[in-house]
């Protein structure tokens, strides 16, 4: 089997998961059959190559933190170009002096928080934290919806104020989910 069979395979078998566990992307997927996910990373708006495995996500997502789309890209093509054209294994990156990614236009916090990903027994820790908050948060909005229904003769106030909480549930959710993604890079490259 090639390495191109390998990943169409898997496509195949990501798309039949994908169908199967929601009718709304069932219908996407069945509406554009030929769809190519890999050419549809090289042709999105923005002009960039977005990366498929889970530490290219982080190195995009941290290098393009508070960064316009152009200054994203730009800074993108230097780390490219600093490893041959392509974007860096946590590996590859643990191998270069720091003072190259800085020049390649990331910040000096960038740069520590890439290095950062590295140190699996500290992000485990955090990500450990993180999920410990997330239970508290739980626990705290169960309390606060419960005095609310409680406390409230309002209607109309305890439907904003539901709606509310709803939002910061899901803020936190998003905040584990994100640690999630962050355990399992640390996990797969450590």
């Amino acid at each position: 089997m090639t390495k191109h069979s390998g990943r169409a395979a898997w496509l195949r078998q990501a798309r039949s998961y994908l169908r199967n566990a929601d009718p709304v992307l069932a219908r996407i997927i069945d509406d554009r059959p030929d769809f190519d996910f890999a050419q549809a990373r090289l042709d999105n708006p923005f002009g960039l190559v977005l990366p498929t495995d889970l530490f290219g996500a982080l190195l995009f997502q941290i290098t393009g933190q508070q960064l316009s789309v152009p200054a994203t890209r730009r800074n993108l093509a230097r780390v490219e170009a600093l490893f041959g054209g392509h974007l860096p294994s946590a590996t590859e990156l643990m191998g270069v002096d720091p003072a190259q990614l800085r020049k390649a236009g990331l910040s000096w916090r960038k740069v520590g928080t890439l290095r950062d990903l590295k140190d699996r027994p500290r992000l485990l820790a955090h990500c450990t934290e993180i999920n410990r908050l997330e239970n508290v948060g739980d626990q705290l909005l169960r309390r606060a919806v419960a005095r609310l229904f409680r406390e409230s003769p309002d209607p109309i106030h305890v439907i904003k104020w539901k709606e509310i909480y709803d939002y910061l549930e899901n803020a936190i959710d998003r905040c584990e989910d994100v640690a999630n993604v962050i355990e399992g890079v640390a996990l797969e490259y450590a």
